[in-house]
């Protein structure tokens, strides 16, 4: 599906010939950049992170980071896009010692990257452990290389972890 960026109030015309009224400038993607909005402003309030913190190492203007913990999503102010939220998330996940909302952002992620291919569920293990489980649809199937890739890694780490 193609994004259109348009100004307020205006109508677009599909391909489909359908008309649809827009509130401010809209991607498809709305839902997850809110979820991801709402975990990051949970980690920052449960952190107390400066914003002029976030404003000097997050690669974001002021009004940047002013418009993502700020955004009003009923139109009345745009709408960040994916590199403001993840410079500024990488940014405030740096700084936080709790990272209270870090399943839903990491869910959330994820889920826009696979959409319609995969379901995506995080588990806490404990408080320093989250594992986000990706179950591919029948039609995925994970590469042979890549599957005995992975299977080295895990048992070089699990060497490394006997010996400390």
């Amino acid at each position: 599906m193609a994004k259109k960026l348009v100004k307020r109030g205006s109508e677009v015309t599909s391909n489909s010939d359908a008309i649809c009224k827009v509130t401010g400038l809209r991607h498809c993607d709305d839902s997850t950049k809110k979820e991801i909005v709402d975990c990051l402003v949970k980690i920052d309030k449960q952190n107390d992170i400066p914003e002029g913190y976030i404003v000097n190492n997050s690669n974001s203007s002021t009004s940047s980071v002013r418009r993502v913990f700020s955004c009003v999503w009923d139109g009345s102010t745009s709408i960040p896009d994916f590199t403001t939220l993840f410079n500024i998330s990488a940014c405030v996940l740096k700084k936080a010692k709790i990272v209270v909302a870090l399943p839903g952002l990491l869910c959330a992620v994820v889920g826009l990257l696979l959409k319609d291919s995969a379901k995506v569920k995080c588990r806490i293990i404990n408080r320093h452990h989250l594992v986000v489980d990706i179950e591919l649809f029948e039609d995925k199937i994970i590469s042979v290389e890549d599957w005995e890739e992975m299977k080295k890694e895990e048992a070089e780490k699990n060497k490394t972890d006997k010996k400390k």
